[in-house]
């Protein structure tokens, strides 16, 4: 076995994805709640950019739009839970049912390529010289993860972001304090759902390939790399911590994936293994006694003692 290849394998196919689950991450994590739309949203993203690439447009440009409009279909889902008086899960299932015509309108088929049309990935090969596209795809792709990250941890480092953690382990508190948790959780779906939209754009480009189906299991396998990273990364810091391990936890999963490959493990059977993964990755966490629920730091330091608990 080529652990080497199973690694680069793991490395190019699952920057991208590490995106979508630092989505999936926010609502699971810092609201301690979860987020359908993620799955649709993510499609809308790859979607978005194959009819894009398909009319000729700036491949770059693909990205900002699929996070816009992905940030745009996660306000729907918040609207609907508050003005139906819905949670956020139920809310959520009935927008992901409904983005799913939508994203078959946007593709106009149930699936398309695109092996002719300028990617960044093709842009970016070019423009660097690299002739291997397995490596090419890896620099890249880390490259943009490497630049989200930074940008989510910066975030939510800042007061707002600490208030937006905050309101996820203590609602009643952080509206004490002048904050309002809705609009704590309006920021993190939105967030949430656009960089599912850029990971659905990512991944398109990557693969030159969008299929209405693509995020069906984005929210299983975001909930399974954030197990497997917290498993694997612990620490003091809430949001180095948080999203480091989900990056961790990604390149984890799309090793054991790539491993499996190579085995010749029918692809049917995937879904069966990340069950497994995910029912592992909790009883090994129960058994060590480790906690769900982050350790609070800059939260309670800029908030009232006995706040964050």
């Amino acid at each position: 076995m080529n652990y080497i290849g199973v690694l680069l394998d793991a490395l190019e196919t699952g920057m991208p994805f590490a995106i979508a689950y630092l989505g999936v991450w926010m609502v699971f994590r810092l609201q301690d709640d979860f987020d359908l739309t993620v799955g649709s949203t993510f499609t809308m993203g790859a979607c978005l950019t194959g009819t894009w690439l398909l009319h000729g447009h700036n491949p770059w440009a693909a990205l900002v739009i699929s996070a816009v409009v992905a940030g745009a279909a996660g306000a729907i889902t918040f609207a609907a839970m508050r003005l139906l008086g819905l949670s956020l899960v139920l809310a959520s299932i009935v927008v992901n049912v409904g983005l799913f015509s939508v994203n078959l309108a946007i593709l106009g088929a149930p699936q398309a390529n695109f092996f002719s049309a300028g990617t960044i990935f093709a842009s970016w090969s070019r423009a660097t010289g690299i002739h291997d596209t397995q490596y090419a795809n890896i620099l890249l792709g880390g490259g943009i993860t490497a630049i989200v990250v930074a940008i989510l941890s910066f975030f939510l480092l800042t007061e707002t972001g600490a208030a937006l953690r905050a309101s996820g382990m203590n609602p009643r508190m952080v509206r004490s304090v002048g904050v309002s948790p809705a609009v704590m959780l309006f920021i993190t779906i939105v967030a949430g759902n656009a960089l599912c939209g850029l990971a659905g754009s990512l991944v398109a480009q990557q693969q030159r390939f969008s299929d209405v189906n693509m995020g069906i299991d984005t929210i299983i396998v975001g909930v399974t790399a954030v197990l497997l990273g917290e498993l694997v990364l612990r620490g003091r810091s809430v949001v180095l911590h948080g999203v480091i391990a989900v990056v961790i936890g990604t390149i984890l999963y799309r090793c054991l994936i790539s491993y499996v490959l190579r085995l010749g493990v029918n692809p049917n059977y995937f879904n069966a293994i990340t069950a497994v993964v995910v029912f592992s990755a909790v009883f090994v966490r129960k058994s060590a006694g480790v906690r769900w629920r982050f350790r609070p730091s800059i939260a309670s330091r800029l908030l009232p003692k006995g706040a964050v608990k």
